[in-house]
């Protein structure tokens, strides 16, 4: 899969710009605050239906106009499809492929694979379960339709029963049992298959990881990954009746999938706890290109790759390393940021690969050219 063609209009700091996108390998320059990011937020926006760095799509908008649009075409199983993702104020965001309105924007999940890395991506590292949780959602819904509609069903469930057990909690009026007999088989139902579709991506995660991490690092360190779950000892059924005492008073649901987290080990120490921040970024890349493979595995496509200031707590020799696994490795067409202009095309020019450099300022491209 390749992105040929990217049209930005009023996407934050950029209006009206059309970019030819000819290369596998593109490097997009310039000063902090100029607009690299943003391009980078736009094509996964066009990919997944949604902002990879805001919570909100109004944040997207430039400060000056009311909507923003972004169009692209994509080279896709030797076909050429054209992505169009609008957001105006006051209104519902609309995602078009080959000019059909999605319904719902899961819809078009998976279909168009992309994995994105940014400095900010330490946080799965280092943040609370809920970060990591997302990191395999995101990862096993793009693989997997069944898990997505699985997953959707399953937080709807937990949502009512939130609801119902808070508001019991509020009122202090009786709770009907028979009712949440009903919300937990429905828990159940989903939870379960969730349970079991995670563990076994984590495996198959886990190895794909041990072979990207000793590529790019040279290192022969021992990397597990390990599912931290409720339901691994238990019986879920049996869980939700010895919790419901504890969930009517707390007015929440305490037990279940959504309580999951992923643990990291390096050579039998968990990575949180005590990695090096060198250590960490290090397992985090490789973390993220171990998704990246494993979405080319059950996609049959190769995602896009997004690179936010690829050199981000990274020494040349490391950045090297890994642009020559990227190169070599990988099938993915890469998008790469950085600030120093000739860094990353004096690296991939090395390695013997074409290189697209734009150089961006105010949201605007100021130099194009084909390094060969």
């Amino acid at each position: 899969m390749q992105l040929e063609f990217l049209h930005l209009s009023n996407f934050k700091n950029w209006i009206n710009q059309d970019i030819n996108l000819s290369c596998r390998m593109l490097c997009l320059c310039g000063n902090n605050g100029m607009g690299k990011t943003n391009f980078l937020d736009a094509i996964y926006y066009l990919c997944t239906g949604q902002s990879y760095f805001q919570s909100q799509d109004m944040l997207n908008i430039n400060h000056h106009s009311d909507f923003f649009r972004i169009e692209g075409h994509f080279e896709r199983n030797q076909t050429l499809e054209s992505i169009v993702c609008t957001y105006r104020k006051g209104s519902r965001k609309q995602l078009k492929r080959n000019n059909v309105l999605y319904k719902r924007l899961a819809g078009h999940t998976g279909i168009f694979p992309v994995v994105a890395i940014a400095p900010d991506d330490m946080i799965i590292v280092n943040g609370h379960s809920v970060e990591r949780r997302r990191f395999i959602n995101f990862m096993l819904s793009n693989a997997d339709a069944a898990y997505l509609n699985q997953l959707i069903a399953y937080q709807r469930v937990l949502k009512h029963r939130n609801a119902y057990l808070k508001d019991k909690q509020l009122t202090h009026s009786a709770v009907d049992q028979t009712l949440l007999d009903t919300y937990d088989v429905q828990l159940i139902d989903n939870g379960l298959q969730i349970f079991e579709k995670r563990k076994e991506a984590i495996k198959v995660l886990a190895s794909m990881l041990m072979k990207v991490h000793e590529n790019i690092t040279d290192s022969n360190s021992r990397i597990e990954l390990k599912l931290e779950s409720q339901l691994t000892q238990n019986d879920f059924s049996h869980l939700l009746i010895d919790c419901r005492a504890d969930d009517i008073r707390l007015g929440r649901s305490t037990t279940g999938i959504h309580k999951d987290d992923i643990l990291i080990f390096l050579d039998g120490y968990e990575l949180k706890k005590f990695g090096s921040q060198g250590q960490k970024k290090s397992i985090l890349i490789a973390l993220k290109l171990a998704q990246l493979s494993f979405l080319e595995l059950y996609t049959k496509q190769a995602p896009l790759l997004l690179l936010d200031d690829l050199f981000d707590k990274l020494d040349r020799s490391r950045g090297e390393r890994l642009l020559n696994y990227i190169c070599h490795q990988l099938k993915s067409q890469v998008f790469i940021t950085d600030t120093h202009s000739r860094r990353i095309p004096e690296i991939v020019h090395s390695i013997g690969l074409p290189l697209q450099l734009l150089g961006i300022d105010n949201g605007k491209i100021v130099k194009r050219e084909i390094i060969q």
